[in-house]
């Protein structure tokens, strides 16, 4: 009777083993079975067709779209309109006569090569308004610092300067107009088409003699 108990006794403590290792097997199930129900979800985001994206949901995309549309060819800005040139003289010019077109040859800026360093002229590359500044610096070459200075538009004199300064100092003048050009229309500086020009105009580390120009707003 002894040796019956003790064996239901084993047999009892078996069974108990193997209902905690059946639990432990279970609860090891559930974890990978909601794992995998995770993996499943997050993988159906991934999947989802780059049609049914909305531009709204891609700030970056929605970005790049509107610069393709300013870009746009059947846009009436589909390129940025600008010119600038700035120039200056690498020398001094020694008693220029009358009716004597400046050449600023050292060219620091010239956005579209619209200004040519070898001519001193501006080619006018859009219709629109403009603005042209242009500071001389002079001296004397008798008895005194004279002259006037005129920035014309192909035969028009659309603005003129004037020095008179003594014979041991030197001066700069400068003058600036703002005006309405179209397209191939040339823009440079020269001396007084009458007035003598009595002096030396200077250029170096103390003082430019410089011209510059940009568009300020094209034509529509």
């Amino acid at each position: 009777m002894s040796q019956l108990q003790e064996r239901l006794g084993v047999v009892n403590t078996s069974q108990r083993v193997c209902s905690n290792q059946l639990f432990l097997l279970r609860n090891q199930l559930l974890k990978h079975e909601t794992f995998l129900f995770k993996s499943n979800d997050e993988s159906a985001d991934f999947e989802t067709p780059v049609s049914k994206i909305r531009i709204t949901d891609v700030p970056l995309q929605e970005y790049k779209e509107r610069r393709l549309l300013v870009g746009s060819s059947t846009s009436p800005m589909a390129v940025t309109q600008y010119s600038a040139f700035y120039a200056y003289f690498s020398h001094h010019e020694l008693a220029p006569g009358k009716h004597h077109t400046l050449i600023f040859d050292t060219v620091k800026t010239n956005t579209d090569g619209a200004y040519s360093g070898i001519t001193g002229v501006y080619t006018v590359p859009l219709d629109g308004v403009y603005g042209f500044i242009y500071s001389i610096r002079m001296g004397c070459h008798t008895t005194v610092a004279l002259g006037a200075f005129e920035i014309i538009k192909n035969n028009e004199v659309e603005g003129v300067s004037f020095i008179n300064a003594p014979c041991n100092q030197q001066d700069t003048v400068t003058g600036n107009v703002i005006i309405h050009a179209v397209q191939g229309d040339k823009v440079f500086i020269r001396t007084h088409s009458q007035s003598t020009i009595d002096s030396n105009v200077y250029s170096d580390l103390n003082g430019k003699t410089s011209f510059s120009g940009w568009l300020i707003h094209a034509d529509q």
